[in-house]
């Protein structure tokens, strides 16, 4: 699953170039608050959410099970 198509036909990557800018990571406000005093990088990597973003029609394309589960949720921007 290192790329897909968005509804918009554009491609969206889950690898690549690292910073991935389609890459998101979303945690909640209770995540967040359960989160040790010293964090890390995969403290917060393993409670987020990886969301990857379209670049051309913004929708999100959300995994709430993580990374396996397929398909991913998609979000779409309502208006013009």
């Amino acid at each position: 699953m290192a790329k897909w198509l968005c509804p918009c036909g554009n491609q969206i990557r889950s690898s690549g170039d690292i910073p991935n800018p389609q890459e998101w990571h979303v945690l909640s406000d209770a995540d967040l608050h359960e989160l040790p005093d010293q964090v890390t990088f995969d403290d917060i990597l393993g409670r987020s959410q990886y969301v990857y973003r379209c670049d051309r029609c913004d929708r999100l394309h959300v995994f709430w099970e993580g990374l396996g589960s397929w398909p991913p949720a998609i979000y779409a921007p309502e208006g013009p």
